[in-house]
């Protein structure tokens, strides 16, 4: 594929978003920043320290709290594919995807306010067979949350379907104005290229 389609491609993808922006009445702002993704990792209880709440005592709940912990602990990651190449988080995806975790836990997990678990629970979606609830239910949430967030949820959808051409479409007429921040218009852009790359793109 010629940089110049998939220039074009990228350019398409940020038309719509803007289009649907002019289109809107008001001149509303963007909200402020959010926090940077190291930011939002739990504060996962010391070695010493007992959790205060029962379930939080449960073996896989600590797991969780302690591979998360472990990521936090880490190198400062700048995007979402350095942090798919982390160990302790190809460990915490593992956790979130073991075969006692139901669909709806990953889903409360993705919606959550603590980033690393809500991430691996994406990317353990991501294993599941796609359907189109699961699908709708993930678009229902695309204009939410931070920048990494977003990204892995269209990382989900993705996953569930590889080689879709029309799945870029069904994502782009549902963005809205928040996506002319310039971290969401890079992971757009990041997506648009990913489709562009394994299918040819229908609109």
């Amino acid at each position: 594929m010629s940089g110049i389609f998939l220039l074009a491609l990228v350019v398409l993808g940020v038309w719509v978003v803007m289009s649907r922006v002019l289109g809107m009445r008001g001149t509303g702002t963007v909200g402020p920043a959010q926090p940077a993704p190291q930011q939002l990792a739990p504060a996962a209880p010391g070695a010493a320290e007992q959790p205060s709440q029962p379930w939080m005592r449960e073996p896989w709940v600590q797991r969780v709290i302690m591979l998360s912990r472990a990521i936090g602990e880490g190198p400062r990651l700048t995007m979402p594919a350095e942090l798919l190449q982390c160990a302790p988080f190809q460990a915490l995806v593992d956790v979130m995807a073991e075969p006692h975790v139901e669909a709806e836990t990953q889903f409360a997990y993705a919606a959550g306010d603590e980033a690393f678990p809500a991430w691996a629970a994406l990317q353990a979606l991501g294993r599941r067979p796609g359907s189109p609830e699961f699908e709708a239910r993930l678009l229902a949430r695309i204009n939410g949350f931070n920048a990494w967030t977003r990204d892995f949820i269209l990382r989900a959808l993705e996953a569930w379907a590889p080689t879709d051409p029309t799945l870029a479409g069904r994502v782009l007429v549902r963005l809205d104005e928040s996506w002319v921040r310039t971290d969401f218009v890079v992971v757009i852009e990041d997506f648009l290229r990913r489709r562009a790359a394994v299918a040819p793109l229908s609109f």
